[in-house]
C-alpha cells in the first residue's frame, strides 16, 4: 500500500507539470480521488488522503466545494481559485499560485465550456 501511495503521488506531480488551466470541470462519481494538504509555514510537511468524496461532481472558479473523507467526515470546504486539467485528471485548489500545495484531485474529469 505504501508503494502504491508513493507511485500515485509521483504520477500526480509528474502529470501536473503538463496540465493546463481551465475554468470549469465535471467528473464521475466512481473516480480515483485524493486530497493533499500542506502546513502553512512548513510547506514541505504534507498529508495526502486517498478516496475522498466531494459534495458535487462539477465546479467552476469562485464556487465552493466540500471535501469529505471515506467516513463522510468533513475535511475541508474550499473556494475554488484554480483548476488544472491534464488527460482526464483535474486538480482543484483554493490557491491561485503556480505551485499550490492544497488541492482536491480526481480522474474521469472533463473540461466544461473552455
Amino acid at each position: 500500500m505504501k508503494n502504491f501511495l508513493l507511485i500515485f503521488l509521483f504520477l500526480l506531480i509528474a502529470n501536473k507539470s503538463f496540465a493546463r488551466e481551465v475554468t470549469s470541470v465535471s467528473w464521475s462519481y466512481n473516480g480515483d480521488t485524493g486530497y493533499n494538504s500542506c502546513m502553512m509555514i512548513l510547506s514541505f510537511i504534507c498529508s495526502f488522503e486517498p478516496n475522498v468524496k466531494s459534495d458535487k461532481f462539477s465546479t467552476s472558479i469562485n464556487e465552493f466545494i466540500v471535501i469529505y473523507n471515506k467516513n463522510d467526515e468533513l475535511i475541508k470546504k474550499l473556494k475554488v481559485k484554480k483548476i488544472e486539467y491534464n488527460n482526464g485528471r483535474c486538480w482543484i485548489t483554493n490557491q491561485p499560485i503556480r505551485k499550490y500545495k492544497t488541492y482536491f484531485t480526481t480522474d474521469n474529469c472533463e473540461v466544461l465550456n473552455d
